[in-house]
């Protein structure tokens, strides 16, 4: 445990070996380590690889298309595109009906209660 982080004794019975320093002798620097081979691609594996894509997306695009143009469906989906047709206007008027709406019904409860 004493030689984790201090140098080994030295021996001078012929049976130990000698040990060297690791930082005795001069290093390499990045551009000298020796550099592993790139593997080559073939020729033929790409040529479809691209065409394979290029039907992807265009079978993506068109269902993509499909459901934009998909008539909706269901009652929740009416009411959407109904308020999505909506100008900015006759979004706030709604708001504004619907809250003067709920004023008198909070009023006329109001007034039940008092009675």
């Amino acid at each position: 445990m004493g030689t984790l982080c201090s140098k080994p004794p030295t021996s001078t019975s012929p049976a130990s070996k000698p040990t060297s320093d690791p930082f005795s002798r001069p290093g390499r620097t990045l551009g000298s380590a020796p550099t592993a081979p790139v593997p080559k691609i073939s020729a033929g594996g790409g040529e479809r690889r691209e065409q394979h894509r290029g039907e992807a997306m265009s079978a993506a695009a068109r269902a993509a298309e499909a459901r934009a143009s998909a008539k909706p469906q269901g009652k929740l989906a009416r009411e959407l595109e109904r308020q999505k047709a909506q100008t900015r206007s006759e979004s706030l008027n709604e708001a504004s009906r619907e809250e003067r709406r709920r004023r008198e019904v909070e009023g006329m409860e109001e007034r039940r209660t008092f009675n």
